[in-house]
Formats: structure tokens, C-alpha cells, sequence
């Protein structure tokens, strides 16, 4: 059963992720046009550029298990959440099962960047380089050692990466340190200056003030180094657990969430299932993982902490929409108000103006609130926008085991108050905008006026709220004006429509929804109408000109209806201005033109002319839409049915096609989506005769990336971010 239970506040209007197109002009509005994610993206390290281009990582670290049975993998991807897999020194002896062709994976590595095997008593290495897994479809990269503790163990690794760059120049490369070693802060010195990873990763077990600081130290050092960081997580029975499965939901949620406020973007949890016996007695000893009632056996029955875990893995992957995509710059601590609470070594108290934040004046948990502690995390994105996330940090074994503070699993409120004074009108004084972890979209939190003392009179400027934040959980939000909340690559689905009866079905990473919208022989395509972000159904009735639209992925009657174009024509939908919102044009096969309008019509009536029109093509060529460049804008493509050329233009002007090539068979049915969740758009098909459809990575020709069986014969195919 799912619990969202993270966040609890005054939801005044889900917001669309554009702002007004006169403020685009005006200075005070911050830095506009945002950057093209290409562009912000080129100037980075490897290791930054694959965070910024793809989802929130999310695994769980399988160790010895041998190649899980399919059901595993099927929990594992879907309601588990993860997003990669993550192997342990053998894991290319156990890659193949978690179907590396569709899920992405990373393995560990010996010191020297060679795989392990078990001989009967002890694991050796194979003295192969990567274990043979260089340019492995779905391989990321790989971790080379573990948390070496001297600066001589470090060298070794540093030996060992530059052996992997050289057997696999395309994979990233992790080290995984930790603090609690001799000379700690001089080995880590050592790793900036010496040790070429892609990634620190860092492990760090603990529930109570520790962890803060263990956070700290590890974030100073990849930004020192321009790295991204990664965390693992408990999910295992150890020492700092009190050797037993005392894990709770606060506990879970505290410490991934955390790290997201410390900046950390990747998140592994230790671990998923291990072994029995000699081969991992460190993750084993004590009762194994968290997540399973059982050592070493995948049929195991899973433990409510698995559920728990699921459901913070979906909150991280919904928050990871924007936190990829974000810098951290600053974190800060409010302690709770109470003898036995702590400030952590290392993260200094808040103050006003923290990092420069110009309207945040105070933080407090509310009147009457027990007592919380409150880390805060701040962030810029590549426009120079603040985001602020706080967090309410109880939970239950804050001050370690045996010990806790009064109300440690309740959800708390916290007092934010701001002061606007001065702010640019294009600031909105009346709410935040934050991005919702149950379901990765953004909404506004209303603010209220702050009461004037006695004898003063009531300033506008001066406002307040307060988030009602479940124990563990976050908030993160940005300050309302015309520059939208950044939210970070997503994966487009393919979808395919019975015509027959109007049944949808929509594959996604979540799995596949089927509902039923429209009459038989509708053409069925798919937009953002709402300016939500994502993409729901729409219909175009060819007798008659009409379009439906709907705002949900679920069974019901249209939203929005209204006739555009005549009988006969083809529609169009797409973000044709950039502004964030998708609208419905047409192509006209009789005279191979197209016409674009920027609006939506509304309640049954016309739509009026186009915008602006121009041809493309030739009689009889099938469209597409997309945004081919990653700038922002979809234009449109067409497939030659004659020869199987797709032709694509950059801009809605006419002219020869920007990008031409062959792909697929002259019967294919193209589409087009963002498959890798890189900005950019790139061409399917759907091969009716097949029921299969062939994704390519880049408009370029060449073989598909990737293709799977999806629908039946005679089917429409879609695609979008659903």
C-alpha cells in the first residue's frame, strides 16, 4: 500500500512551468532565455553531464545472488522504483538476469578494475578487466574498490581506474569512501588531487548527528573536485541499527531525503539481498538486508520496510526531476529546541541572508510543535535561480539507539516567514512554488500576510507559511516570478490505441495503464494540455473537424472539445512557442501544408485561422512532431511512405528538410520522442506487422537502440511523457 504522507500543505493551483512572455524583457526577471540544456551541459564533467541528463539513480545493491528469477527484476524496476541495477564484485556472472538490454546497470570492481569470483572459500579476481563487461549495453560504470582507508590503498585504485578508462573509455567511474578511518580528512585530500573518479560515493550508516556531518564532509569534497556525489543508504541489519531490523519509516525517509538536501543525487540502498555465509559476512552477520525476512533467498517474503522503501524511491525519483538539475551552494542547521539535541560538526547554524537568499527571514517550527530540528539545503540552477529545501528532521532514532526526542515520528510545521521588501514586481508575493514529491509536479503554496504588531500598520511585503511536513520529509521550492521551476530530463513511453473500440495502453517505467477514451476510428495523439507536464489524450474526428482532449491518463469524457480544420486533415500537437503548453494544429495531406495555431479552443465552438501556415513535403507524406534540436520548440517531421526517408524541419517556416534519412521500412509508422531523456527528440516506429516498435537514440540513420514487442496488429501508435 502506498503512503503519501510526505507533505501536507495549502494547495492554492497547479502551476504551469512558464511564465508570462512580457516579463521576458524585463531585467528584474532573472536571466532570460533559460540556457539549453545541451548547451549548460556540454562545459561539464562526465560524471555532472550523465547526472544532468539523466533520471534520479536509484538502486539497490544485489551481492553473489546469481540471476534472479524475472519476477525480481519485475519488482525491482516497477514498484520497488529502482533505476538501475547495482552488482557486487561478481556481478558479471549475474548481469544477464537483470536484462541489461532494458535496465541499466552498475557493478563493482576489485582495486586493480577486475571482477571477482567465489573459489569455495574466498572471492579472487578473474584477471579480466571489468569482468568483460566493457560497452555492455545498459552498463553506466563501474565502482573500483571500496572505501579504501589509507592514502596507499587509494593509489592502488587510482591504478585500478586507469586500467577500466583504458578497457572502457565510455564508462563512469565511482570510488566509494568513508570517514571513519585514520587520517580521514588527508585521504580524502588525496582523492581530490589524485584519484580520477566520475563520482564520489560515500558510505555512511548512521541515524543520529553523525550522519550530518559524514554528509558534509563528503559534499565539500566533490565540489571541491566539480564531481557529483552519491550515498548509500541503510537497509541492513548492523551496528547501526542496534543489530536488528529497527528501521521505521521516519528513519528510511530521513536519511535518503537528507542527502538530497545536502545535494547528493544518487542513492544506492545497502542492500537489497546478499549472499549467506562466508562469502558476505559484513552485510550478512547480523540478519541481512532490511528489506527481505530472510538471507541469501530471492523467494524471501519482503518486510514492511520494502514497502517504506518503494515509496521513498518514488518520492526521490519525483523530486529527481529538479535536484538533478540543481547545484547545492549552501547547507545550514537549526537545532531543536531541547537539552539532548545536537548541531552537527561541520554544518553551520541558519542565519538571514544564508547564502545570499535575499527574502527568507526566519525558520522556526511553528507555535506549539515539539521539538524538530530543521536542516536547510540551498541550490541554484544554471539560470542563476534560488531553490531552497527544508526539511522537518525527526525521526525516530535521531539521537541514536535506546534514546529519543518527544515527538520524534510526528509530522511537524515549520514557520517560514519572508520579507519581500524590494523584491522586482515580477516576484509573486502571494505563494511559493514547490515541486510535490507524491507525484514530481509543481503547485504553488499559498503565503499569508504576517499580522502587524500593535500600532503598525499591515505590510504586504511581509508574508508566512506553514508546510505541515511528514517526519523525514522535504520541501523544496522557489520563489514565484516568470522563470520556471527546472525540472530535469524525463523519459517519453510509447503508447499504442486500439482503433476499434478506443482502448489506450501507455508503457511507461511505472508499467502499463489502459483505459478507454474516444469512438472507433478517432486518431488518437497525445499532448500536455493543462501545462502540467504531462502528457494526456487527445482525439481528432476526421468527419467532422472536432477535437477532444483530455487532462488525466484515465477512462472519461473529454475536458476540452472544439472543431479546427476540415474533414480529412491530420492533427498536430505539440509546444509549437516554447511556452511550456501543447496545442493542436493540422496537417493537410491534399496540399502537403501545415497550420499552426498557438491556443486551445474551448467549449464546442471553432477554433479560428491558423497563426501562420506553410508546405513541407509532398502529397501524401505522413507527419510527426517533435523537438528535434533540444531548443525548446517541437516543429515537424515527415515519413516518405514511398521510400522510408523522414524528412525534419527545425522551424515552422517553409524550406528543405534540416535533417533527412532512412529509417525503417516504407509501412512503418513513425513517431517521436525524448527516449533517453536527453531534451532532445529522436524518431520510433511501430512496425504493424510485428506489433514491435524500434526506438533510435539520435536522428541520424543507423540501426534502432532498442526495440520490444508492444501492442497488436492494426494498433495507432503514440508516445509522450505520461
Amino acid at each position: 500500500m502506498r503512503r503519501y504522507v510526505t507533505l501536507v500543505v495549502s494547495v492554492v493551483l497547479a502551476l504551469s512551468t512558464h511564465g508570462p512572455t512580457w516579463a521576458r524583457d524585463d531585467p528584474s526577471a532573472g536571466e532570460w532565455p533559460i540556457s539549453s540544456l545541451g548547451s549548460e551541459v556540454s562545459s561539464l564533467e562526465r560524471g555532472m553531464q550523465w547526472v544532468r541528463t539523466n533520471p534520479m539513480l536509484i538502486t539497490a545493491l544485489s551481492a553473489s545472488m546469481g540471476e534472479p528469477p524475472p519476477s525480481v527484476v519485475a519488482d525491482y524496476f516497477g514498484p520497488f522504483g529502482a533505476t538501475a541495477t547495482m552488482l557486487w564484485e561478481d556481478g558479471a556472472a549475474e548481469v544477464d538476469g537483470w536484462n541489461p538490454s532494458s535496465n541499466p546497470f552498475i557493478s563493482w570492481l576489485r582495486s586493480d578494475g577486475t571482477s571477482s569470483v567465489w573459489n569455495g572459500f574466498a572471492f579472487e579476481s578473474t584477471g579480466e578487466l571489468v569482468g568483460g563487461m566493457a560497452g555492455k549495453q545498459g552498463r553506466i560504470g563501474f565502482q573500483v574498490g571500496d572505501e579504501a582507508g589509507s592514502i596507499t590503498a587509494l593509489a592502488q585504485v587510482q591504478a585500478g581506474i586507469e586500467s577500466v578508462r583504458a578497457a572502457d573509455p565510455g564508462a563512469l567511474v565511482y570510488t566509494n569512501m568513508s570517514i571513519y578511518i585514520a587520517n580521514s580528512d588527508e585521504v580524502l585530500d588525496y582523492w581530490v588531487s589524485n584519484v580520477d573518479a566520475d563520482v564520489l560515493m560515500s558510505s555512511d550508516y548512521f541515524f543520529d548527528h553523525l550522519h550530518y556531518s559524514a554528509l558534509e564532509r563528503y559534499r565539500a569534497r566533490a565540489l571541491q573536485k566539480g564531481v557529483p556525489y552519491w550515498q548509500y543508504l541503510n537497509a541492513y541489519v548492523g551496528a547501526e541499527s542496534g543489530f536488528a531490523r529497527s528501521h521505521t519509516e521516519s528513519d528510511l525517509r530521513w536519511q535518503a531525503m537528507v542527502g538530497l538536501l545536502y545535494g547528493y543525487t544518487g542513492h544506492s540502498w545497502f542492500i537489497y539481498q546478499a549472499a549467506d555465509g562466508d562469502k558476505h559476512t559484513t552485510a550478512t552477520a547480523y540478519g541481512g538486508s532490511a528489506l527481505f525476512d530472510g538471507v541469501g533467498d530471492w523467494v524471501a517474503p519482503k518486510t514492511d520496510a520494502w514497502d517504506i522503501v518503494a515509496d521513498v524511491n518514488e518520492e526521490l525519483a519525483n523530486l529527481g526531476r529538479t535536484m538533478t538539475q540543481l547545484t547545492s551552494i549552501d547547507v545550514r542547521f537549526i537545532r531543536a529546541i531541547h537539552p539532548d539535541a545536537v548541531t552537527p560538526l561541520g554544518t553551520r547554524p541558519w542565519a538571514r541572508g544564508a547564502a545570499g537568499d535575499p527574502y527568507l527571514a526566519a525558520i522556526r517550527a511553528a507555535a506549539g510543535e515539539a521539538p524538530m530540528d530543521i536542516p536547510v539545503g540551498f541550490f541554484r540552477d544554471a539560470t542563476g535561480q534560488r531553490y531552497v529545501m527544508v526539511q522537518n528532521g525527526r525521526h525516530t532514532h535521531s539521537l541514536g539507539f535506546g534514546r529519543e526526542l518527544p515527538g520524534a515520528d510526528s509530522p511537524g510545521r515549520i514557520r517560514l516567514e519572508f520579507d519581500f521588501t524590494g523584491a522586482p514586481f515580477t516576484v509573486d508575493r502571494t505563494t511559493l512554488e514547490y515541486l510535490d514529491p507524491a507525484d514530481g509536479k509543481v503547485k504553488a503554496l499559498s503565503l499569508q500576510q504576517v499580522p502587524p504588531v500593535a500600532d503598525e500598520e499591515p505590510n504586504p511585503d511581509l508574508r508566512f507559511a506553514e508546510p505541515l511536513l511528514a517526519p523525514g520529509a522535504v520541501l523544496l521550492f522557489k520563489y514565484a516570478d516568470t522563470i520556471p521551476f527546472r525540472l530535469g530530463p524525463t523519459q517519453d513511453g510509447v503508447g499504442v490505441v486500439d482503433p476499434t473500440q478506443g482502448l489506450w495502453h501507455l508503457r511507461d517505467r511505472d508499467g502499463v495503464r489502459s483505459f478507454y477514451f474516444g469512438d472507433p476510428g478517432d486518431v488518437p495523439f497525445m499532448g500536455d494540455w493543462d501545462c502540467d507536464g504531462t502528457d494526456t489524450p487527445g482525439l481528432y474526428r476526421q468527419s467532422d473537424g472536432f477535437v477532444y482532449l483530455r487532462n488525466s491518463n484515465t477512462q472519461g469524457i473529454a475536458d476540452i472539445r472544439f472543431f479546427f480544420g476540415n474533414p480529412g486533415d491530420i492533427p498536430l500537437a505539440g509546444d509549437f512557442n516554447g511556452d511550456g503548453c501543447d496545442t493542436v494544429s493540422i496537417y493537410r495531406p491534399s496540399e502537403a501544408r501545415i497550420f499552426v495555431i498557438d491556443r486551445l479552443g474551448s467549449n464546442d465552438g471553432g477554433l479560428g485561422s491558423a497563426e501562420r501556415s506553410y508546405y513541407f513535403g509532398d502529397v501524401g507524406d505522413r507527419p510527426f512532431v517533435g523537438d528535434f534540436d533540444g531548443d525548446g520548440i517541437d516543429t515537424v517531421g515527415l515519413h516518405r511512405t514511398a521510400t522510408g526517408l523522414v524528412y525534419m524541419r527545425n522551424s515552422h517556416t517553409q524550406g528543405n528538410a534540416d535533417i533527412q534519412f532512412i529509417f525503417g521500412d516504407p509501412a512503418d509508422r513513425i513517431v517521436a520522442g525524448d527516449w533517453q531523456g536527453t531534451g532532445t527528440d529522436s524518431v520510433g516506429l511501430f512496425r504493424d506487422q510485428q506489433a514491435r516498435f524500434y526506438l533510435r537514440f539520435t536522428n541520424t540513420p543507423g540501426d534502432a537502440d532498442v526495440d520490444f514487442l508492444f501492442g497488436e496488429t492494426g494498433f495507432l501508435p503514440i508516445a509522450g511523457n505520461f
